[in-house]
């Protein structure tokens, strides 16, 4: 008889268990719900894990979110013509009209570019390197820069301003493709390379017919000078300069080197 007790309230502590354990699992597998909400089992355990993870908060995830919308971030930058040292401002070549609170905000040029992507009324921004890099969005760019804007100056802070001009959504002819440097002249020695186009040099044209051929020479050709004069003549090149207003020959007002215009791709 007490073994036979001693069974018998074994049994029943076993049972007390198995009970509790039948009735954990049946909480844990239906939602729970807390003011209102309804919070199922796999969210309540993802939490843990993200920040287990080491998850950032919902800015910084934003912050990615914007950043990585081009997949290579930098790609955006193949939207916009840059012209190195030059800086565009109200009274100098560009307004900002519209614009006035996106002025001097922090930044690289890349953030710079996605700002103004993605505003139609932007067409083109500053982006001044020192200090931590600062953006200036503008709502006007001159067709002539070298000559509305200011053109920096090496070894001072001017030479650290570049500005940076939306290309043209629409293609219906083939100078969109292309950005007019007037007054400046690329070539072999001065920020340029005509290397494998020496039979593209001097040829009689247009802005548009020179265009023309260099666009259809694809990678062979990016860029191509004009020189307005004499019937206008064009020179294909292999390669132009990331910053022709530091190496390339700029022009003097009155006299024929006013008159030529590098075009870049």
């Amino acid at each position: 008889m007490v073994v036979s007790m001693s069974k018998m309230k074994l049994w029943f502590a076993v049972l007390q268990v198995v009970v509790a354990l039948e009735e954990n699992c049946l909480l844990q597998s239906h939602p729970v719900e807390k003011d209102g909400e309804h919070l199922s089992e796999d969210r309540d355990m993802l939490a843990p894990k993200a920040k287990e993870a080491g998850a950032e908060p919902a800015e910084a995830q934003t912050l990615e979110m914007i950043s990585s919308s081009w997949g290579d971030e930098r790609e955006i930058q193949q939207e916009y013509w840059q012209i190195m040292h030059v800086n565009c401002y109200p009274g100098r070549g560009a307004s900002n009209g519209g614009l006035e609170h996106e002025q001097g905000k922090k930044g690289d040029a890349v953030h710079c570019a996605h700002n103004c992507y993605h505003m139609d009324h932007c067409k083109g921004c500053v982006h001044f390197s020192a200090h931590g890099g600062q953006c200036f969005l503008l709502s006007w760019i001159s067709q002539d820069p070298i000559a509305d804007c200011d053109l920096g100056q090496i070894g001072t802070e001017s030479w650290q301003f570049d500005t940076f001009v939306k290309k043209p959504r629409s293609t219906n002819w083939v100078l969109d493709h292309f950005y007019p440097l007037k007054h400046v002249n690329c070539y072999n020695g001065r920020g340029a390379w005509n290397g494998g186009l020496e039979q593209y040099q001097g040829i009689q044209g247009t802005p548009s017919s020179c265009g023309h051929q260099c666009f259809n020479l694809r990678n062979d050709c990016n860029g191509y000078v004009f020189f307005d004069a004499h019937g206008g003549q064009c020179f294909l090149l292999k390669h132009i300069s990331a910053g022709p207003v530091g190496e390339c020959e700029l022009g003097r007002q009155g006299t024929e080197s006013w008159q030529f215009t590098t075009y870049i791709k």
